[in-house]
Parts: structure tokens; sequence; C-alpha cells
């Protein structure tokens, strides 16, 4: 332990004396820099807190700290399971674990989230910049739509489609196909019987489409709604994407819903055996008085 000794200023008189306002000044200073740092106790504090009560937001961390990993930096695979752990916190970032499956092969992982500047000052910032993570990894990208090779196709497939129903018709589809595109026609002829059999097929496809991905928007945005209680703006956006494209956003989607299940199940569980505890202290102890 270090000993804080007052600064002593020389004088002109054979009793040494200090400044009492210097001495006061350095102590205070010293004292704020030691409480503004993250101890052991705070960070198994927090960590705790996220385990227990932010679990997706727990896991949306490790997913974005594991990218590398679950993305198939090796040429595999890996599918982050649900048991993820935040293990320490620190004014830099966050330390996670949690395990990653390819297959019957699974390994341990553990990785740094840096946190993003401006740099955290105090303990006190931790919590607002975790809350703000907690919005930003809840918050689909737009760029799925063009990072991700199967929305990238999905899209402007859907987008033809319903030009050449909405816009073209049965009649000018199969125009096209004989007329415009006749090397195209012929191949098509051949294959289906006739070019306006392909377009009643695409009128099909199309409107398959809109039925099967506005149905799975309304489940996207429900569980947004009810089971991950994100505000209004993150559920429409969560729904237009996968109205938009649907399974590829999907699949970012349901994770979040798996593991926001699980932690409510888990909770639930938790509770009904408190109240089982608090009613056998209530029963043996009626037992004592009678």
């Amino acid at each position: 332990r270090r000993t804080l000794l007052p600064i002593i200023y020389p004088s002109s008189s054979s009793s040494p004396t200090h400044n009492p306002t210097t001495t006061t000044t350095i102590m205070t200073t010293s004292t704020s820099a030691k409480s503004a740092q993250v101890t052991p106790a705070d960070s198994q504090r927090i960590c705790q807190h996220m385990n227990e009560d932010h679990a997706v937001t727990v896991y949306a961390m490790a997913r974005r700290a594991f990218a590398d990993t679950l993305n198939g930096e090796n040429g595999n695979r890996w599918k982050l399971s649900s048991d993820t752990k935040l293990k320490s916190v620190s004014l830099q970032g966050c330390t996670l674990q949690g395990t990653a499956c390819s297959g019957d092969l699974c390994q341990r992982l553990q990785a740094e989230l840096p946190f993003a500047p401006p740099a955290l000052e105090s303990k006190a910032d931790l919590r607002p910049r975790l809350v703000a993570l907690h919005h930003e990894l809840m918050t689909p990208q737009t760029s799925w739509l063009v990072t991700k090779p199967a929305a990238r196709g999905i899209w402007p497939t859907i987008l033809a489609m319903g030009y050449g129903t909405l816009v073209l018709g049965i009649d000018g589809m199969t125009d096209l196909w004989d007329h415009k595109m006749s090397f195209m026609g012929t191949k098509i002829a051949q294959t289906l019987g006739s070019t306006e059999r392909l377009s009643y097929v695409i009128c099909i496809l199309f409107w398959f489409s809109v039925v099967a991905h506005g149905l799975e928007a309304l489940y996207g945005w429900y569980h947004c709604r009810t089971t991950l209680r994100l505000g209004l703006q993150q559920q429409l956006h969560w729904a237009l994407l996968v109205a938009a494209v649907g399974g590829p956003v999907l699949l970012e989607l349901n994770p979040l819903i798996t593991v926001a299940t699980r932690a409510e199940a888990k909770k639930k569980e938790a509770a009904k055996d408190d109240d089982d505890d608090d009613d056998k202290k209530e029963k043996d102890k009626d037992k004592k008085e009678s």
C-alpha cells in the first residue's frame, strides 16, 4: 500500500511547514483516479448482471468477438452455442467465452471485444457504453443485402419477377421471350413446352415469395417485439430486411430469439425453485409449531 505524504515547502523559519491546500488536492486527485478504475469486484458484479439478465446481449457480443472463427477462417463453418459468458470487463473492453461447434467437433473460445472510440475514462462510463453496444448489436445491418451471397441473389430476383408480374404481365413476358429474347425463348419452349407457361411460373413464384417473406417478416417482428423487446425502429428494421430476403436475415435473428427464450425459461425455472423452497420452509415451520 502506498502512503501519501504531505508536500513540505521550505521556509525561512527553522521549523518546516506544509501547505494543507496542496496536500488535500493531491489526495483528492489520487482518490478520484483510483475510484475511476474498474476493480475485480466491479467486473464480477457487472458480468453476473449481464450473464443473468442480458444473455442475448452477451451472445451478440460473443458473436462479434468470435466472428473470424465463426465465419470459417480455417475453411470450417462454426455455430456458436448459447452458453456464452461475459468473463471480465475493463475500461478497454470485454472478455468473452463461448463454445463453437462444426459437426461433431467443438472448441472452447475466448476473445477480447475492445470498446470502440472514444476511450472510456472511468467506470461510470461503462453502463452507457454497454447500453449503446446493446442497441448496436440488436440492430440489423442493411449491408447484409449486399454482403451475404444468398441475399445478394434473392432480392434482385424478386424484383425482376415483380417487374414481370406487375408491369409486363403474362402477355408482356411471353412477348419478351418470343421476340426480344428469342434465343432464350427457344430453350424455354423446349424445356417447359411454351414461353407462356414460364410466364405463369414466374407469376406464381413471385406471389409465393411475397406471401412467404411476409409471413417470415411477421414472425420476425413478433419476436423482436415480445421476445427480444426491441424498440419500434429496430422491430421495423428487422421486419423489412426479412421481408426483402427471408432466410439469410432470419439466420441472424433466430439465434437471438433462441438465446432469449432459453434465458427466460431459465429465469422462470429459478423462480419456481425459489417458490418451492419457500413453501417447503413454510411447511417445516408449521410442523415445528404444531
